[in-house]
C-alpha cells in the first residue's frame, strides 16, 4: 500500500510520486498480491475511482484545481476549511483520513488538513468539479482523434474503436484494439475455434493445423511404398497396400521351396519366370520338381 504523511507542513508520499495512473491506483488500494495479472485487473477496475484525472487536457486546467496529493486535476474535489485551502480528490483525502490515528472519544480520526494539520473540516467543491468536467480532453486511447469534454469520456470509451481489449478466445493473451477484435478473434488468433477440413474434427486453429495433421485419419498422404505415386487417406493406407498397391513388397510364390526373393508386386512376374525354384516338368520323363532339380 501507499502511506500518506504530513511532515514539516508538506504532504509526502513515502514511496514517491507514482508516474502513471495504474501504478498509483494499484498502490493506493493496497494491492500486494504476487499474482501480477490479478493485481493489474483489480487496478484497472479501480482506475476510474482512485486519484485525479490522468488525461491529456486540451483546455488548460487551473493549477488551483489540482489535487495536492496526486498532482492531477481533482476527481470529486474536496477543499479543506483551513487557511491553506488546499484541494484534494475525495479518494486521496479518504486514504489520508483512514491512515490517521483514532484520536477522539469515539475512536474516529479528526478531519485534519494533510498539508497544515489544522482541524477545521472539509467540504465538497461542486463548482470546481463542474469546471474540471467541462474541460476538453483527448481520448486516452492511442491514435484516437476524439476530443471532447471530460464529462462524456466514459460514454465514449464504451464504444471507442481504439480501446485496447483482451482477445475473447480462451488462452489467448493478445491485446488488440476494439475495432480489430472481431477480425482477430475469427481470422487471426491461433487459438480460435477451427474445423479440420479433412475429418471435420474441431479444436483450436493451432491444434487443427499442427499436431492434428499428423494423426488426422482423412488427411491425404502418399503411399509409403517406394515407387508408388498414389495418395490415399491415412485411414486407408493398410487396405491400399494389401489390396491395390502394385509396389507392395511380397514374397516369391515359391518361398515354400526355399526362394528368399522379395519384390514389388508389379515386378514379381519377371522373377517367377526365371526363379530357379519354380515348378518344372522334365521334358523326357514328365517327372515334376523345381527347375533347378529337373
Amino acid at each position: 500500500g501507499i502511506c500518506i504523511i504530513a511532515h514539516s507542513g508538506h504532504l509526502q508520499l513515502t514511496r514517491g510520486h507514482v508516474q502513471r495512473k495504474m501504478a498509483r491506483s494499484s498502490r493506493i488500494i493496497g494491492l500486494c498480491s504476487d499474482d501480477h495479472a490479478a493485481a493489474e485487473k483489480q487496478a484497472i477496475r479501480a482506475i476510474r475511482a482512485i486519484g485525479g484525472y490522468d488525461y491529456k487536457f486540451v483546455d488548460a486546467v487551473n493549477r488551483d484545481d489540482y489535487c495536492a496529493v496526486c498532482q492531477l486535476p481533482a476527481r470529486d474535489p474536496q477543499q479543506t476549511k483551513c487557511e491553506c485551502a488546499k484541494l484534494f480528490c475525495k479518494s486521496c483525502y479518504d486514504q489520508y483520513y483512514d491512515a490517521q490515528p483514532r484520536c477522539n472519544a469515539r475512536g474516529v480520526p479528526a478531519a485534519k488538513c494533510p498539508t497544515c494539520g489544522q482541524t477545521r473540516g472539509i467540504f465538497s467543491e461542486k463548482r470546481t468539479a463542474k469546471r474540471i468536467k467541462e474541460c476538453k480532453i483527448k481520448c486516452p486511447s492511442t491514435n484516437c482523434p476524439w476530443i471532447n469534454q471530460l464529462n462524456i469520456v466514459d460514454d465514449h470509451l464504451t464504444t471507442c474503436g481504439y480501446v485496447v481489449i483482451p482477445c475473447a478466445n480462451d488462452g489467448c493473451k493478445a491485446l488488440i484494439t476494439r475495432d480489430n477484435a472481431f477480425n482477430h478473434k475469427t481470422n487471426e488468433c491461433l487459438l480460435r475455434q477451427h474445423t479440420c477440413e479433412h475429418c471435420r474434427a474441431k479444436g483450436t486453429y493451432l491444434e487443427m493445423t499442427g499436431a492434428h495433421i499428423n494423426i488426422c485419419p482423412d488427411y491425404m498422404i502418399p503411399c509409403p511404398n517406394r515407387g508408388c505415386a498414389v495418395k490415399i487417406k491415412r485411414k486407408n493406407v493398410n487396405s491400399h497396400r494389401s489390396a491395390a498397391c502394385e509396389w507392395e513388397i511380397i514374397n516369391c510364390p515359391y518361398s515354400n521351396s526355399g526362394c528368399v526373393n522379395k519384390s514389388p508386386k508389379c515386378k514379381m512376374p519377371d522373377h517367377t519366370n526365371q526363379c530357379l525354384l519354380r515348378q518344372h516338368t522334365c521334358e523326357h520323363c514328365s517327372a515334376k520338381g523345381t527347375y533347378l532339380e529337373m
